[in-house]
């Protein structure tokens, strides 16, 4: 979303660019004008579950120069369905920040329980190639309770009715993911029946996103930049 009463910002255009993928993933480039200044702004979400070697061929087509060009500012705000650490970060060369780690507090993990590696992850990522913006804030979105109608709403409210509350501090995640591993390797089953292991998991997990759900499963992240003169004390 641009604000079009910004006499100091102004959309230039938008671009989308398929994917290499096997579920028609996609990424969206917006061009801005910050008071003469041009950035560029790509987000996509990235191929889900087992699928390294695509997530690899997608940032390689990302940041090889076709979709979001050589030099200015540059950023990449995308779900990228892989956490820190990740074979996937090779592909993202120097000249790229990582914002979270450079400015952000605590953890930052995004997703409180991953339902593909049954752990907390931080997937959702920004990164920024830039030469005269600078990162101020970023902070995760979805924490806290909002008001809809008047009326408190927070993740995991179902029908109205509001279920208990457990932190989501990067402590409290430890904690929610301490609880489910506990349930995925405690027996599900009776013994002499004929459910196998895998069922045996997946019936624990079911019952472990069924008491998490007082939370979002997915954050969103809000980020602040400015401009900065080579003197890095005055900002435009």
């Amino acid at each position: 979303m641009v604000r079009r009463d910004d006499p100091e910002l102004a959309l230039k255009g938008f671009k989308s660019y398929v994917l290499p993928s096997q579920m028609n993933r996609e990424v969206v480039v917006a061009e801005i004008d910050v008071g003469g200044r041009g950035v560029q702004i790509a987000t996509a979400h990235l191929e889900s579950l087992d699928a390294t070697r695509m997530r690899e061929e997608q940032l390689k087509y990302i940041l090889g120069g076709e979709v979001l060009g050589e030099g200015g500012e540059r950023l990449l705000v995308v779900d990228m369905n892989f956490d820190e650490g990740s074979q996937e970060e090779n592909e993202i060369k120097d000249g790229w920040i990582d914002v979270w780690k450079k400015i952000g507090k605590g953890d930052g993990c995004t997703m409180p329980m991953d339902d593909h590696v049954n752990r907390p992850t931080r997937i959702d990522r920004v990164f920024g190639n830039l030469t005269g913006l600078e990162p101020q804030v970023i902070e995760r979105v979805g924490l806290e309770g909002f008001e809809v109608n008047g009326e408190e709403k927070r993740g995991g409210e179902r029908g109205g009715e509001r279920t208990r509350s457990r932190s989501t501090s990067g402590e409290g995640l430890k904690e929610l993911a301490k609880d489910l591993a506990q349930k995925l390797l405690a027996p599900s089953s009776p013994k002499g029946s004929r459910k196998g292991k895998g069922q045996k998991k997946q019936d624990a997990f079911a019952v472990g996103v069924m008491e998490l759900e007082n939370i979002s499963d997915h954050f969103g992240l809000m980020c602040d930049f400015e401009f900065v003169h080579n003197n890095k004390d005055e900002k435009i």
